[in-house]
This record gives C-alpha cells, sequence and structure tokens, in this order.
C-alpha cells in the first residue's frame, strides 16, 4: 500500500514502483493495483480507471524459449557443452542435455551470479554406466567448485533442492565420464530449473491526474 499525493497546480503524472524478485517464477505472476480513498478539496473524486491489472511475465518452462538460458557458458576447460534437447524432458517439451563426450572427459554448463540466500532446484535425469558406491558416468553439480549432487546409472527424473547462500556463486553442471565401459544413453539431463537470484527488476504504472 502507499499514496499519491499532489500539491495545489501540480499536473505531472506520478509513478508507482514496484521490485520484482528475480526468482525465476515458472509462469506469469499477476496482481491488481487499486485506487481508492481520495481526499483533498470539495470535488476531489477518482476517474473511471481505479484498478490496474499488472502482469509479470515469466519465462515459461525451462531452458526458456527453447534456448540455452543467457549468462549460462561451457567452462573453457571442458570437452564440451550442454545443448537444448526434446528426447526427454521434465515439464513442458524442452530440456538441457550433456553433449557427447570420449572417456574420461566431461560435458560441463555453468552460470556465475549473485544469488539471495534461498534455494537451487532442478529435476535431473541420467542413463549412464552407473557403478555406486563409486562413481562412474554421471553427473556432478558442483556450487563454487564444490560437489553438491551426484547422479549415475538408470536414474528418472528428480527433484533435486540444494541450499544457497547470498552472495556471488557459480554453479556448475557437469556429465563425467571415466576410462569405463558406455551404457543406456550416456547423458545427463537437467530441467525446471530455477535460481535464486538478487532482486534487480521493478514494474511502474503511471497514474495521471486529470483536471
Amino acid at each position: 500500500s502507499g499514496q499519491l499525493s499532489w500539491a495545489a497546480n501540480d499536473v505531472i503524472d506520478k509513478v508507482i514502483t514496484v521490485p520484482i524478485l528475480a526468482n525465476t517464477p515458472p509462469s506469469d505472476r499477476t496482481f491488481a493495483i487499486t485506487l481508492s480513498s481520495p481526499t483533498g478539496p470539495a470535488g476531489t473524486a477518482l476517474g473511471n480507471l481505479t484498478q490496474a491489472t499488472v502482469t509479470i511475465r515469466g519465462p515459461g518452462v525451462f531452458p526458456p524459449n527453447a534456448q540455452v538460458p543467457t549468462g549460462w557458458v561451457k567452462p573453457a576447460e571442458a570437452a564440451a557443452g550442454w545443448a537444448v534437447a526434446t528426447d526427454a524432458a521434465s515439464e513442458g517439451s524442452f530440456s538441457l542435455k550433456a553433449q557427447t563426450i570420449a572417456n574420461l572427459q566431461k560435458a560441463q554448463i555453468s552460470v556465475s551470479a549473485t544469488f539471495v540466500a534461498g534455494d537451487l532446484s532442478f529435476a535431473r535425469k541420467t542413463s549412464s554406466e552407473g557403478c555406486a558406491p563409486n562413481f562412474c558416468d554421471g553427473l556432478r553439480v558442483y556450487v563454487d567448485g564444490v560437489v553438491k549432487h551426484e547422479a549415475q546409472g538408470e536414474s528418472d527424473w528428480q527433484t533435486v533442492t540444494l541450499p544457497i547462500t547470498a552472495g556471488a556463486h557459480v554453479i556448475l553442471f557437469s556429465y563425467e565420464k571415466d576410462d569405463g565401459v558406455k551404457a543406456g544413453s550416456d547423458a545427463a539431463w537437467i530441467d525446471a530449473v530455477t535460481l535464486p537470484l538478487a532482486p534487480g527488476a521493478t514494474a511502474s504504472l503511471t497514474v495521471t491526474k486529470a483536471g
């Protein structure tokens, strides 16, 4: 809630600014702004338009627009990156899939950003050689160079949530192979990724004084 004020003879438009938390909503978010309870000289009243609906457009299902998200990059030392795939998805029709690599290589994609305290959430799937409790071919997720999650073998879609502290971090998704045999599709997929990104956007609504 808030208040808009015009001084005498002031006809300048007033702007309502609404901070937007950049938490990558999976779908659109809608809210209403209502003008009410006008005060002032006799005859002060609201016009015909007293309410506006604001829609914050979410990126839709991951990956947004069926493209590798902006800022997600292949590290220079990786043998391959990740690409948009249509052969498996936990939501919608697309996901990101590790590109083909040889033994003892890594397919990686990373994102560096400033985060608020919150959760990194993603769905993941692997089809590869598995040799638990050891690690053969599979997915590793790193936060600032530290392994936070592993998956290997034939593992269908599962949602993973990892706590992230406030500050700058590097999140790395890495499909890694040992020098052994190939099994399954020899790949990993990620989907439905949400990041606790720091606020930085606003929505603005302009209100005009009439008369």
